[in-house]
């Protein structure tokens, strides 16, 4: 089989069984090998004739080896699993029909109701229906459903739109042996072939009526002007015009014809958006005048928003190429080139209500403005048409109504044009915007009412901005005020680093690490010596949170520090499947709960320092208080809980709460005491709480203690000066001499005893 590769059949990852399976059956047939995926090696041994089996048992097995081979090779090494552990070629083809050849009532059903709901589009080609039809058939038959001949014809049938009623009927009154499968599709592509070709010509039976078609295989029709811009150059036509009767034009290119129709009242609007190489026609027909500035027509058939000339629309944009506009008459055509918003206010039962209809094209030579309800739908809205009313309205708020009006639904508008900094399009209102130093529309206004010398009639507002105003006084954009909350624990954590601090803490710390569960509003904060330590007390958080709650983190919010981007916690993040949210640089906004967390711990830190007077080393204390006594106050982020009641889950009781600096004294166990008559307790310093007790800092020892057994002074907190018992280093050193006298009289004494 060495010339297998001329056959490059694909490797086999899963999909499109029944392919794969068709093109390994034709190469085993061709190489002699299919037996060996029909039957057990053991069953082609057993029919083998005693006196030779042994010398064709070999051989057998040696194709069965050859056949393992060509279906191991063909399989990709994704899905090698499914055939390692088998033994035999007829093993491994079993294994893989099993998994992925669907059998059974279930795949029978659901293959059956594709067939009967399959429906042939016009726009795609009756051959490419043709074959997802057949590859649904071919599948029912894989399940073990028996189709006969008569029954695919009949489903086929059934596809066909009511456009090919007619060759139904026809096909239908053939007998059975006529009617085959490959005759059905041949009458069907010599229809679809008859179509293609035929000319459908669409008239308006009514001068009153709105029409809508679409087609999709004519190419819009171009007259003889626009083949020569082009460079087309086609024969003349020698027939004559329908319209003007002059040889040498068609109708469709009669120039008398469109003068005449720029200057008709009567024949109205028709449009073509030219999206997706689809000509959308509307037909409209209106008697009397309409004023564009104010009048809106809901069109169901306008696939675009459409305006006026006349109409001020804001945001206005050059389109990448021109949209034609196909007017009702044959060969006249419109051309949209700009596009833009439009500010609009409405009376909605006695409110008014403010609306922004966004992508709006806008056409010269357009008689009246169309509001697509096509666009509407696709917006969310919904549009109702009821009682001679056209109810515009979203979810349970109407946002418009269009009254019937002479077979029309009429929408009134008032327009809402924006006064911002920009320069006017009137050469004299954009030489006194110059004059004024590029003063706003509203305030050149104003001052036209309170000053004298300004000999303008009204200030226009052109649709562009002025480029030195954008230059000279853009602002940043405002922030989203809400945003979108985790709907579990660690869905998002937001995290931050602050520092260096200006002081060293007495533990060698310089840099503050908080991680804020953004469901709970929980903070975790840790203290670090350097940078570099992040990706380490990132992992001690995640290992910690993730054993709490079980869960996983999903996303990471965090700023674009270099020690957030390093390629050891970037690989770490790919290895655990978290994602990154990195904020745009010079954005603080968008990390803002962790900023915001770490002002609020620095500032309530600053507050316990300066309050017990303590010196600025222990900040590395303060602020992990300052962080358990967050996480146990209330916060605007939730509504009635507290952060560690979320976390914990239970309610949080505040009756372990000390001021921070305050003096304590620390029982002293018996265990520890030298003597009996040795103190039996420590004067500290509390400065912070640990899960069973309190972090104390011990002068006398210089570290920090954790302690239970503890009494407060909360209203000290400075230590009391020492006396004459506490300790010999500071007796009055007449009171030491007086001792030791009394000791020598004391021992001479015993010696005289002795004596």
């Amino acid at each position: 089989m060495a010339d297998d590769e001329k056959y490059k059949i694909p490797l086999f990852d899963g999909t499109n069984y029944s392919n794969w399976k068709f093109r390994m059956q034709v190469l085993l047939e061709e190489h002699d090998l299919i037996d060996f995926v029909n039957k057990s090696l053991d069953v082609l041994i057993g029919d083998l004739p005693a006196e030779t089996a042994d010398a064709q048992a070999i051989t057998l097995r040696k194709k069965d080896r050859k056949c393992k081979s060509s279906i191991i090779q063909r399989i990709a090494d994704s899905h090698l699993e499914y055939v390692k552990e088998k033994a035999t070629a007829f093993e491994m083809w079993q294994a893989l029909s099993g998994s992925f050849e669907r059998k059974g009532v279930v795949s029978q059903l659901r293959l059956r109701k594709m067939i009967l709901t399959m429906r042939y589009a016009t726009t795609e080609t009756m051959a490419s229906h043709f074959l997802k039809f057949d590859r649904l058939v071919r599948e029912l038959k894989s399940t073990g459903a028996n189709l006969e001949e008569t029954d695919i014809v009949c489903h086929l049938l059934l596809t066909m739109p009511e456009e090919y009623n007619m060759v139904v009927t026809a096909l239908e009154t053939l007998s059975s042996e006529q009617l085959t499968l490959g005759f059905v599709k041949t009458r069907l592509l010599d229809e679809e072939a008859k179509r293609s070709g035929a000319n459908v010509n669409t008239k308006s039976a009514n001068s009153s009526t709105v029409f809508s078609a679409a087609t999709n295989n004519r190419k819009p029709k171009v007259n003889k002007r626009e083949d020569e811009v082009s460079g087309k150059h086609s024969a003349r036509f020698n027939f004559k015009c329908h319209h003007c009767g002059i040889i040498g034009h068609k109708r469709s290119e009669c120039h008398k014809l469109k003068q005449e129709s720029k200057t008709s009242g009567s024949a109205k609007v028709a449009l073509n958006d030219n999206v997706d190489n689809r000509k959308d026609f509307v037909f409209i027909a209106k008697e009397e005048e309409i004023n564009n500035s104010t009048c809106w027509f809901l069109d169901s058939g306008s696939s675009e928003h459409l305006a006026t000339k006349d109409v001020s629309l804001i945001n206005v944009r050059k389109l990448t190429s021109p949209l034609n506009i196909r007017v009702a008459k044959s060969g006249q055509i419109l051309t949209a080139t700009e596009a833009g918003d439009l500010k609009v206010s409405v009376r909605v039962n006695g409110e008014i209500r403010k609306i922004l209809i966004s992508g709006v094209l806008s056409a010269s030579g357009l008689e009246c403005n169309l509001l697509s309800v096509r666009k509407l739908e696709m917006n969310g809205f919904t549009v109702t048409f009821e009682n001679g009313k056209g109810i515009i309205h979203k979810a349970n708020t109407i946002a418009a109504i269009a009254h019937r009006t002479d077979k029309l639904y009429k929408l009134l508008f008032d327009y809402d044009i924006e006064t911002v900094n920009l320069c006017e399009t009137d050469e004299n209102s954009q030489l006194w915007h110059h004059r004024l130093g590029h003063l706003s529309s509203t305030g050149m206004k104003k001052l036209m009412k309170m000053a004298d010398g300004i000999k303008l009639k009204d200030v226009e507002i052109s649709s562009e901005p002025c480029r030195i105003c954008m230059e000279s006084k853009q602002t940043r954009l405002p922030h989203q005020a809400e945003r979108i909350r985790a709907k579990r624990p660690l869905q998002l954590v937001h995290s931050d680093l602050c520092g260096p601090m200006d002081t060293t803490s007495y533990d060698g710390k310089r840099y503050l690490l908080t991680f804020i569960d953004d469901f709970t509003h929980f903070t975790i904060a840790y203290t670090l010596q350097a940078k570099s330590e992040v990706h380490k007390y990132f992992k001690m958080f995640q290992s910690m949170a993730e054993a709490h709650f079980n869960w996983k983190i999903s996303r990471f919010r965090c700023d674009n520090g270099r020690e957030y981007i390093s390629n050891e916690i970037r690989q770490h993040f790919e290895d655990c499947g978290i994602q990154y949210e990195f904020t745009i640089r010079y954005t603080p906004q968008q990390n803002g709960v962790a900023e915001r967390m770490n002002r609020t711990i620095i500032e309530k830190a600053r507050c316990m320092i300066l309050n017990s007077k303590m010196n600025k080393i222990f900040w590395s204390e303060a602020v992990i208080a300052a962080v358990y006594l967050t996480n146990r106050s209330q916060t605007s982020a939730l509504k009635a809980k507290l952060p560690a009641e979320l976390w914990f889950g239970e309610k949080q009781n505040l009756r372990k709460l000390r001021v921070f600096g305050c003096i304590a004294y620390l029982h002293i166990p018996k265990e520890l005491v030298n003597g009996k008559f040795e103190s039996r307790s420590k004067q500290c310093k509390m400065v912070g709480y640990c899960a069973n007790g309190y972090r104390l800092w011990c002068p006398d020892d210089n570290k920090i203690i954790l302690g239970r057994d503890v009494i407060f002074t909360e209203s000290k907190f400075t230590f009391e000066t020492r006396d004459f018992y506490d300790s010999p280093s500071q007796q009055n050193p007449t009171a030491r001499g007086k001792d030791r006298g009394i000791l020598k009289f004391r021992r001479s004494k015993r010696n005289e005893q002795s004596r």
